[in-house]
């Protein structure tokens, strides 16, 4: 997990290029009131890790939707016990860029994310089950959406300019596009 974090934060400093998405998508949730993230990681069950296991990640936001964002892929990757694929948008002279990922993590669910130097705040996606997870010393956020008790999508986000509050406007409005193609 610190890993991927990692990359994702040398990413974006290395993206200074990137712009910012002009929308926002309102949402709430209430805070968890211990360290860790609620056990419970979804609301799917039967066959949802098989047909987890079946997706792709950058089939996650379909080329319209990345079109109408302006954001461009990376193409899929593999590491730190996720397939992933990453989106990014850049600078304009009136915004900055971000950069979003998608892990598709087939064997951690929910409780698995490590949740040491991150505020969490349970939530939900659709039909999922999901927390927030903001860093309190840094500029990522993951929207961590529980497919199965051992199978999750993190949904990460963050900004060229560094606003933990925007990346995590991005992460949300993110993880309601992908959300619908989960099982």
């Amino acid at each position: 997990m610190n890993g991927r974090l990692a990359t994702v934060v040398v990413l974006a400093a290395g993206l200074f290029g990137l712009a910012a998405c002009s929308s926002s998508t309102p949402g709430t949730g209430t805070p968890v009131q211990s360290s860790q993230p609620p056990s419970s990681s979804g609301t799917t069950t039967g066959n949802g890790g098989a047909a987890l296991a079946a997706l792709q990640p950058c089939d996650l936001l379909d080329s319209s939707v990345q079109s109408q964002n302006g954001v461009i892929s990376s193409g899929p990757k593999s590491g730190s016990g996720a397939r992933s694929c990453r989106w990014t948008k850049k600078v304009s002279l009136n915004a900055p860029g971000f950069v979003i990922g998608a892990d598709i993590r087939d064997s951690q669910g929910i409780s698995d994310f490590t949740s040491d130097g991150y505020a969490m705040t349970n939530e939900s996606i659709g039909h999922h089950q999901a927390v927030q997870a903001k860093q309190t010393s840094g500029d990522v956020c993951v929207v961590i959406i529980g497919v199965t008790p051992t199978s999750r999508v993190d949904v990460t986000a963050n900004t060229s300019d560094s606003d933990i509050d925007a990346a995590c406007t991005l992460a949300n409005q993110y993880a309601k596009l992908i959300e619908p193609k989960l099982p």
